[in-house]
């Protein structure tokens, strides 16, 4: 029987991940917000799914899509979330209806959860949590580690490019208010699809993980 992967919140990363996980013996099933894209994901090889999550409730067409093996939870934390809290209860949310089946969960975060400190940091750094943002996001990772998932991967990405995401194209015309000089971390959609592929075929012991290109150009 193969195995059974949800990608839950499937937009730009999730559909390029759904993508590569077809070319194997993987079945997979993929949820969006949008009513729209269900066509698309169909056409795509996946089986659709219809999921809304709030603070306080989770509806889904079919409780089915939970039926799997591996979970990956690709869930944009939008910035005009408001309170920011609210990430975070989504997220409890969703931890409430994954079965007991389901052996690993794959979450992907942001290094935007380390402070703004310009200097190195690592997965093991302390953080410093300055914004409702961060605190919200950390306590996301939290419970994904302490889920009852045999494996619990915690994927903390750089700012995401590839494919209809050109950088020049989504900075062009804005003003930079952060000093330019300071370095930023970036990830290819190729690379955090790669790595992701990774967490699944070779099942490192859970915890925590960055994925960044080595290259960290300047702001500017």
């Amino acid at each position: 029987m193969p195995i059974k992967i949800g990608i839950l919140g499937c937009g730009w990363l999730g559909t390029a991940l759904a993508s590569e996980l077809l070319k194997t013996s993987f079945m997979v099933k993929a949820s969006t917000t949008q009513e729209t894209k269900l066509s698309d994901l169909k056409k795509l090889g996946v089986t659709p799914y219809l999921l809304d999550v709030s603070a306080h409730f989770l509806s889904v067409t079919d409780t089915s899509f939970f039926d799997v093996d591996i979970c990956i939870i690709t869930l944009p934390f939008r910035r005009n979330l408001d309170p920011a809290a609210l990430y975070n209860e989504q997220i409890k949310q969703i931890l409430k209806k994954i079965k007991n089946h389901t052996h690993t969960l794959i979450f992907t975060s942001s290094t935007a959860v380390y402070p703004d400190c310009n200097d190195w940091v690592n997965e093991a750094s302390i953080l410093t949590l300055n914004t409702e943002r961060q605190v919200s996001l950390y306590a996301a990772e939290k419970n994904i580690l302490y889920s009852e998932c045999e494996n619990s991967y915690v994927l903390r990405l750089g700012g995401l490019y590839g494919p209809q995401r050109d950088l020049k194209k989504i900075l062009k015309g804005k003003i930079i208010k952060k000093p330019c000089r300071t370095p930023v971390n970036l990830i290819h959609q190729g690379d955090a699809v790669a790595l992701i592929l990774a967490l699944i075929e070779q099942k490192p012991p859970s915890g925590i993980y960055n994925g960044v290109s080595d290259e960290h150009p300047t702001r500017e």
